[in-house]
């Protein structure tokens, strides 16, 4: 069976026309397959990247990393009181230095609450198991305005036990024109210097805004301090809520992508607890980004 869609349309010649496709792939990931302004596609298609760069290997777009976004420093560890073990099976991707990346792809049914033309919501209820043991809901609400914007608003409530917060999702972004043209724009935050396997170490370095055409340069870097802040590519705007405390950028010389990625806490917080989150039990957290289009 073909993977559940909803395509989402708001405006039309005279405003700014938009469409938006959101799916659900497999049962187990969420997001957007498609988002277009104006007959633009601003969004890479699975088999416009390498293979490594899908999320789970299936997916391009804007997908959902839940129950953490990018790496994690080892399979094992205690957060919140509580033993993880990451399994090393289908529902874990790796990176080429072995690390888990990208959160879990496990089989479970998000529920639609509501569905129009113009948005639709979805919830999932998430048991406790070894590789996350935090039992939880999480509901999205994805709107896209007319013009083309899209808004993107991410619940997490923990149930009977405390939830650290770790979730983020992965924009691949294809703004117009030659990819060394794209200019990016960075708001002043922190950067979070990686070592070679790519984890945040213990150093904070301040950085300012930066405004500079991307060029030849290759970038996956970190940033907290984050919340409330707006990051571009071309005329591509992600705008994050005080929420979305981490960010990462991702720019791979190899692909014709740049990825600005909304996140809850710094890569390997899960693990290491630097700069981690976490809801007492009933607790609730939302978090918000927008997709934009600057004509």
């Amino acid at each position: 069976m073909p993977d559940p869609e909803v395509t989402l349309r708001a405006g039309g010649d005279a405003d700014g026309g938009g469409e938006a496709v959101v799916v659900v792939q497999g049962g187990d990931l969420l997001g957007l397959r498609s988002w277009s302004v104006d007959g633009q596609e601003l969004l890479a298609a699975p088999d416009a990247l390498p293979p490594e760069y899908c999320v789970h290997g299936r997916r391009a777009g804007v997908t959902l990393l839940h129950p953490w976004a990018n790496r994690l420093g080892a399979d094992a560890f205690t957060v919140a009181g509580r033993e993880v073990r990451v399994p090393d099976d289908e529902t874990v991707s790796r990176d080429a230095g072995g690390l888990a990346i990208h959160g879990l792809a496990v089989p479970g049914a998000w529920i639609p609450e509501q569905t129009g033309a113009g948005g639709c919501r979805v919830r999932r209820v998430v048991p406790a198991t070894a590789a996350f043991p935090f039992a939880h809901t999480v509901g999205v609400v994805i709107v896209l305005e007319v013009g083309g914007t899209v808004t993107v608003a991410t619940s997490l409530q923990a149930l009977s036990d405390p939830l650290p917060v770790a979730v983020g999702w992965h924009p691949y972004l294809v703004p117009p024109g030659p990819r060394a043209e794209w200019e990016l724009r960075l708001p002043a935050c922190t950067r979070l210097p990686a070592d070679a396997a790519g984890l945040p170490t213990d150093a904070r370095v301040p950085a300012a805004a930066e405004r500079a055409l991307l060029g030849e340069r290759e970038l996956d870097d970190g940033f907290a301090d984050a919340g409330s802040t707006t990051w571009s590519a071309g005329p591509v705007v992600v705008e994050l809520d005080a929420a979305y405390t981490a960010a990462q950028v991702f720019a791979p010389g190899d692909a014709h992508v740049v990825s600005l990625e909304p996140m809850t806490a710094p890569t390997d917080a899960l693990r290491t607890g630097r700069g981690l989150r976490v809801l007492a039990p009933g607790e609730r957290l939302t978090a918000t980004f927008v997709l934009r289009h600057n004509r």
